[in-house]
């Protein structure tokens, strides 16, 4: 079988363009992407360990990635994640409302607390 890369400039994949991507392809709907979570990964482009986030309030305890590793978030449609510098909801934020191939500037590797939330709730 042959592996044929996701040609997206940023690695990270925005699913109305997976969703094409998926059919010209003829990819089976069993790896298509949930669209019911906010995902948090450990590397740039979507890659490295995940989590998968519904919404709520995350705290570093909740946390089953590493502390201080999110470096790249994927982000339904009509979502919004706030990620915050310490634990307890404190320092640094950033408010991602799209899918992001990389976080960089202060809060890039550097999250311990997160919140999710459903906007078009």
């Amino acid at each position: 079988m042959t592996s044929t890369p996701v040609p997206f400039s940023d690695g990270c994949v925005k699913v109305a363009d997976w969703l094409a991507y998926q059919a010209a392809f003829d990819i089976p709907a069993a790896v298509a992407f949930n669209l019911d979570a906010a995902v948090a990964f450990t590397e740039p482009g979507c890659r490295g360990d995940s989590q998968r986030f519904q919404p709520g309030r995350y705290n570093l305890a909740n946390l089953t990635i590493s502390n201080d590793s999110i470096r790249s978030v994927t982000v339904p449609k009509g979502w919004r994640v706030t990620l915050f510098e310490h634990a307890d909801f404190s320092g640094a934020q950033a408010i991602i409302e799209a899918d992001t191939g990389n976080l960089g500037g202060e809060i890039d590797g550097r999250t311990s607390s997160l919140i999710v939330e459903n906007t078009l709730r």
